[in-house]
């Protein structure tokens, strides 16, 4: 538990990208009354929380999280939207732009490595997308149609559409909730 809520490792996604979908998470709805909570503003003042939320990724300062909160919304909106990716992302990576380093991999062949340009924790974050986009996982994000969390598919063809079918510690079972609904639709 971080800070309040839970961070599980079902939803994980591999390497650079975890960040980025914990990051993504800091943004949630109630399920009584789908009221939006955004937990960012608490997480950016609380440095130990942020750094086991969203390791190697350096706190905002207080001037960066209005527009932390603003990359956070277009992510989410790719997320949501995949084909306005590329629409989305532009602008933010001409304001942000990534460096590519040569670097050697294990078996000694050189690789290039897309790195923050600046210290700041919004060119961190553009660094793993720009990453993740790069060895094809982006697209393995997915948000749940219930409960909007941000989770990686792990399904063989990409196709997972909720969170989970059986109801976690949080009391969701997304999956579960949206087949009774249909079956319920169905036959009424």
């Amino acid at each position: 538990m971080v800070n309040g809520w839970e961070v599980d490792e079902r939803w994980a996604a591999p390497g650079r990208l975890e960040p980025v979908r914990r990051f993504l998470n800091t943004w949630e709805l109630r399920a009584a009354g789908r009221d939006v909570v955004d937990r960012l503003p608490e997480l950016a003042t609380a440095p130990r929380s942020w750094q086991r939320l969203l390791t190697e990724v350096p706190l905002p300062a207080p001037d960066e999280i209005r527009e932390l909160q603003e990359l956070r919304a277009a992510l989410r909106r790719t997320v949501d939207q995949p084909p306005v990716t590329e629409q989305i992302l532009a602008s933010w990576f001409e304001r942000h732009p990534i460096v590519a380093r040569v670097a050697r991999n294990h078996s000694s062949s050189p690789v290039i490595r897309l790195e923050a340009a600046d210290t700041r924790a919004c060119d961190h974050l553009l660094a793993d997308v720009a990453a993740a986009i790069n060895d094809k996982t982006w697209t393995r994000l997915r948000a749940c149609l219930d409960c909007r969390l941000v989770f990686f598919d792990r399904s063989r063809n990409r196709s997972r559409r909720w969170c989970g079918m059986y109801a976690g510690s949080n009391g969701r079972s997304c999956g579960s909730i949206a087949k009774v609904q249909r079956w319920r639709d169905r036959h009424n």
